[in-house]
């Protein structure tokens, strides 16, 4: 299968895009989940080291959803009976949990392209494997931004009549519906529309 040219992390983790955590305290006090919120680095930081840190930083944003979801889906075979009070208890929005959980399952380390953010694989989440894959593959070569595969996705989703709802996003849905309602209406509809849009200046448009 395609994918992704292997990142710098990957080699340092023998290949296979896995990152190994050392196990957590049982118990943080308050102190210490204080420092967490914050970054403290040594006067003596050299130019290079501080320069070290910014990329870590943000490689590590850059994959803790993965992260996250590969977590969750452990837990959801170990743990089946525990997961999902576990989970109400971690978080105040279960829906992105969903969608972290649902993209990680979908896409197995050695289908993620290391090149491509997680959003980017959290759009083409919900199609079959075959049509997701080349999707990715498209973007991956093309350098394409998330939002424009979300739209690409969105279009090949309304094409092969992939309508169904995703609870756990609504903004998806939300596409999904505007672009199926364009597809349904007349031309001369689609300019009355558009003026309606441009007038309003993508605020509130009064029906």
């Amino acid at each position: 299968m395609a994918r992704g040219r292997p990142s710098k992390s990957e080699n340092a983790n023998g290949g296979n895009g896995q990152t190994i955590l050392p196990p957590c305290p049982p118990s943080m006090d308050a102190a210490q989940d204080l420092a967490a919120l914050s970054l403290a680095l040594p006067e003596t930081t050299s130019y290079p080291e501080w320069l070290a840190t910014g990329r870590s930083l943000a490689t590590s944003k850059r994959h803790i959803d993965w992260l996250v979801g590969d977590w969750i889906n452990f837990g959801r075979q170990r743990f089946p009976e525990q997961i999902d009070l576990a989970l109400e208890s971690i978080t105040e929005d279960p829906r992105q949990l969903k969608r972290v959980e649902k993209t990680a399952k979908a896409f197995p380390p050695h289908l993620r392209h290391a090149d491509l953010s997680f959003e980017h694989h959290a759009h083409v989440a919900d199609m079959p494997t075959q049509e997701a894959l080349p999707l990715l593959k498209e973007a991956d070569e093309e350098h394409m931004s998330a939002s424009k595969l979300r739209i690409r996705a969105m279009l090949r989703k309304v094409e092969t009549g992939q309508i169904l709802a995703r609870e756990e996003d609504a903004e998806d849905d939300a596409l999904r519906s505007l672009c199926v309602a364009w597809n349904r209406s007349p031309r001369s509809v689609r300019q009355e529309f558009a003026d309606m849009v441009e007038e309003a200046n993508f605020g509130v448009i009064d029906a």
